[in-house]
């Protein structure tokens, strides 16, 4: 720092540099009636460039004044919430003091830290710090996600399906930090992420990775995806493949393996190359219409086949049905074709 010398200290002589060293000094901290101030007393002398060290100047009282507090004890928090949200437990605290109304004493609040356990008695340590929240006297919010390392030393991470207890503790703000000795456990006092809560799930398109699966990992379960499979149905052994479509361009195959009923209506091709089955009418087939197929069994038994006989030039339609465990045969009128 540049500073202006007494005129004891000046020189003309362009060779000469004068430099300012402190030789000895102190500080004190007084406090005011609204505010601290630090007293800083120093003694200072000057060189030449030769290194000759001038007189000492008389002492020097220079007061710094700040409307900063000093640092305070801290004091316990409120208790936070958690929640379980997707993928994640979301941390939410009004930065109150224990009694949830009350705001922090200046400088006793630098911040809360957040710890994790899987057990209500779990002992905060630096090992499970996931989180700092910042705000004292307002709304803090964060989010620890599922793969964070929530503890250092195992190397634990934040999965499903597993109960977490969350505690926080104040710091304040001297150096190094102070912080509190009571841990304060969260309402309520564990929270479970569970892979996709029902109430993250609406109307609309759900997006995947390459694949969806429903099921026990390895055992029974369905599987669909983008693949020229993407529609499998697996047994209880996980490998049998009890359903199974698989596509081929713009066409696709289905394969049942098992047994099942079927209650609608099932139709099979189109207009006369078609097979229908319908329970309430029977199974026909080569046409749409059942009265006109010239194959049908109805749901009582009867069965309806028409067969053209070539006698000559003439084609002879043949009837033949089976009612009521009678066979009858008959032939039709006759028609004329032309060979």
């Amino acid at each position: 720092m540049r500073r202006n010398f007494p005129s004891a200290f000046k020189t003309d002589d362009p060779t000469v540099k004068l430099e300012e060293v402190t030789v000895s000094g102190g500080d004190a901290t007084e406090r005011g009636a609204d505010k601290f101030a630090r007293v800083k007393k120093e003694t200072t002398a000057s060189t030449n460039k030769a290194g000759t060290l001038s007189a000492m100047s008389a002492t020097v009282t220079r007061t710094v004044t700040s409307v900063s507090q000093p640092a305070v004890s801290p004091e316990d928090p409120s208790a936070p919430t958690i929640t379980a949200g997707l993928a994640e437990i979301i941390v939410s605290w009004n930065g109150k003091k224990s009694d949830g109304i009350s705001n922090f004493t200046a400088g006793a609040f630098d911040g809360a830290k957040v710890y994790i356990g899987t057990s209500s008695g779990f002992t905060p340590s630096s090992d499970n710090w996931v989180h700092s929240l910042n705000f004292a006297n307002g709304t803090n919010q964060v989010s620890i996600g599922v793969g964070t390392v929530i503890d250092k030393t195992s190397g634990a991470k934040l999965a499903y399906g597993i109960p977490y207890y969350i505690k926080i503790r104040t710091i304040n703000a001297a150096v190094p930090p102070v912080e509190t000795t009571t841990s304060i456990a969260s309402s309520p006092t564990n929270v479970t992420v569970e892979k996709l809560p029902a109430s993250e799930i609406s109307t609309g398109i759900l997006t995947a990775g390459n694949s969806i699966t429903a099921g026990v990992s390895g055992g029974q379960r369905v599987v669909m995806s983008g693949s020229v499979a993407p529609l499998i149905i697996y047994g209880t052994d996980g490998t049998t493949e009890l359903l199974k479509y698989v596509t081929s361009g713009t066409t696709g195959s289905l394969s049942i393996q098992g047994s099942g009923t079927f209650s609608g209506n099932l139709s099979i091709g189109s207009s006369n190359a078609i097979f229908k089955a319908e329970p309430a009418t029977g199974i026909w087939l080569g046409d749409a219409t059942y009265g006109s197929a010239p194959f049908s069994v109805s749901t009582n038994g009867v069965i309806f086949i028409v067969l053209f006989l070539f006698i000559d030039t003439f084609l002879y339609p043949i009837f033949l049905s089976h009612w009521s465990k009678t066979n009858l045969i008959y032939f039709g009128s006759l028609k004329k074709v032309i060979k």
